[in-house]
């Protein structure tokens, strides 16, 4: 069976309608609490998904566990391995893999409107274009 680790940064944070799809493509998930639980050998689990939370990838200062993380992911990201960064878990991958993270003038929360362009559509990312509407009614369109 594959493996996806979840590394969690809130306790009710957990993957929510995603993890049916995964369970059904056939992996075994483990959650792990972020500053709490070690991390693992960045390269064992066959997906990582990096959860969200009310802190950012600045923070590291006041949250060292960011700055563990980040270089966790840099290793895992540089060996090209499966890994999904949801919010605050998109703010690490990017820094991971050396891009400038920054503040905006509000926060983002919730579900948006999402629109992929042709190389995404010609990618992985295809698969978000299936008939999904999340808890707060709005749809991915397609």
């Amino acid at each position: 069976m594959k493996s996806a680790l979840i590394l969690r940064h809130l306790a009710f944070e957990d993957l929510g309608p995603f993890a049916p799809v995964l369970r059904d493509a056939g992996y075994q998930l483990q959650d792990i609490e972020a500053a709490v639980d070690p991390l693992p050998d960045p390269l064992e689990p066959d997906l990582v998904v990096v959860l969200g939370g009310p802190i950012g990838v600045n923070d590291g200062a006041a949250f060292p566990c960011m700055t563990e993380e980040r270089d966790w992911l840099t290793m895992r990201l540089a060996a090209d391995r499966p890994t999904l960064g949801i919010c605050l878990g998109a703010q690490l991958m990017a820094a991971a893999l050396g891009a400038r993270v920054a503040l905006l003038a509000q926060k983002e929360i919730g579900f948006a409107p999402l629109t992929l362009t042709a190389p995404g559509r010609a990618g992985p990312l295809v698969h978000l274009l299936m008939v999904w509407t999340p808890p707060h009614g709005i749809a991915v369109p397609r």
